[in-house]
């Protein structure tokens, strides 16, 4: 992940690894997904994400009740790279896509949002 990226997380997320059994106990080993943001930081997330030229791959939503956190969601959505689709446009719809799923469900109660980065671990390039 992207220094820049992981930094903003780290900064304005919450930290949901608790939740998720994670053996991963260094922080800076975090994928993005363990991290829960309010949907002004996920916006700016967003918007970092495109500055970096990292697509998102999917997210989820995790409720607030009594500033407990819940991690595990039904609902959630996955962006699958059209065939032939160009880099930019792999990044520019994951983006819009992103954008359309968090303010569908900002509507309803206190929501936070966490997200799966691309990683570069193939050949979208």
């Amino acid at each position: 992940m992207d220094a820049l990226l992981r930094l903003y997380l780290q900064r304005f997320g919450y930290d949901i690894s608790e939740h998720l059994c994670s053996n991963i106990k260094d922080i800076d080993n975090y994928p993005a997904y363990y991290w829960a943001l309010d949907k002004k930081n996920s916006l700016t997330f967003l918007e970092l994400c495109e500055d970096t030229f990292t697509p998102i791959l999917g997210g989820s939503v995790h409720s607030i009740k009594e500033q407990i956190i819940s991690v595990y969601s039904d609902v959630g959505w996955y962006y699958e790279r059209v065939h032939n689709e160009c880099f930019k446009d792999y990044l520019d719809h994951s983006i819009k896509k992103a954008k359309k799923f968090l303010n569908h469900y900002s509507f309803h109660s206190p929501n936070l949002f966490s997200f799966t980065l691309y990683d570069g671990n193939d050949d979208l390039l």
